[in-house]
C-alpha cells in the first residue's frame, strides 16, 4: 500500500489550469466543468494530478485507461493488481493505492449538526456511544467513525448504496478496527493520526499491513 498527499497552497494560476486538465482522464475533466465552485473545481483536479503521480510512480505508465462499475467507481482497465480510491477536504487531497481494493477518506472536522447525520448514517450502537461522549469527544468521535465508514464504502465499490446505518465500527485490535457485519471477514480499518489538527483521515484494506508514511508532494510538482 502507498498513501499520496497534496495540499492546496493558494490558487492555482489560471495561465497553467488548461495544461494541468490536459494531464488528468476526461471523465475527470468532466467532473470538474459540472462543479460550480473554484475550490472544489481545485480540489478535484489535484486529484486527478495526485492519482496520475501514483500511477507513474507505481505502474511507470503514463498512458492508461479507465472503466467503471455499476456505482460508477473507476478502475485501471486490465490491471487487477493496481487499485486506488481518492479522497478531497479543505486543503487536503489524498490517494491511496494497493494490490487489492481500498478505500480512503479525508475529512475537515468542521462543527457540523452530527447528531442528526449520526440518525441516519450510524448504527444503533455507534448513536449510543456518541451520545455518551462529553463536548469535544462527540465531534472527535463522529469523525472518527464518519471518516472509517466512508473509507469502507469506497472499498467496497458501492459508496454510502450500503445503507451506513446497517453497519458498525468496532475496535479490532492492534490499533485496528473492523466494520460489523460484513460479508468478507477480511476487511480492515486504520486511522492516520500525522494529518494536520483538525482533519481526520481513514483507509480501508483488505489486509493488515498500513502503510504509516505519507507521500505529501507539492501540488506544482505533479506535472
Amino acid at each position: 500500500m502507498q498513501l499520496y498527499a497534496t495540499r492546496m497552497d493558494g490558487e492555482i494560476p489560471a495561465q497553467d489550469w488548461q495544461e494541468l486538465c490536459s494531464l488528468i482522464p476526461e471523465y475527470r475533466q468532466g467532473k470538474i466543468r459540472l462543479l460550480l465552485v473554484r475550490q472544489d473545481r481545485e480540489r478535484s483536479l489535484l486529484a486527478g494530478l495526485l492519482l496520475r503521480h501514483a500511477i507513474r510512480e507505481t505502474l511507470g505508465e503514463e498512458s492508461v485507461h479507465f472503466e467503471f462499475n455499476s456505482c460508477g467507481k473507476p478502475a485501471l482497465a486490465g490491471r487487477s493488481d493496481f487499485h486506488f480510491s481518492l479522497s478531497h477536504a479543505g486543503i487536503w487531497i489524498v490517494c491511496a493505492v494497493d494490490g487489492q481494493s481500498v478505500g480512503v477518506d479525508v475529512e475537515k472536522t468542521e462543527t457540523v449538526d452530527f447528531p442528526s447525520l449520526a440518525r441516519v448514517a450510524f448504527s444503533l450502537e455507534e448513536q449510543r456511544t456518541l451520545q455518551n461522549k462529553i463536548g469535544a469527544e462527540q465531534l472527535d468521535y463522529f469523525y472518527d467513525v464518519w471518516t472509517m465508514k466512508e473509507s469502507y464504502c469506497k472499498a467496497v465499490g458501492q459508496g454510502l448504496s450500503l445503507a451506513p446505518e446497517t453497519l458498525t465500527v468496532k475496535a479490532g485490535g492492534l490499533g485496528q478496527w473492523i466494520i460489523a457485519p460484513r460479508e468478507n471477514p477480511g476487511w480492515r480499518l486504520h486511522q492516520y493520526k500525522k494529518i494536520e489538527t483538525g482533519y481526520k483521515l481513514a483507509v480501508c484494506a483488505l489486509h493488515e499491513s498500513f502503510t504509516e508514511d505519507m507521500h505529501l508532494i507539492p501540488w506544482r510538482s505533479l506535472r
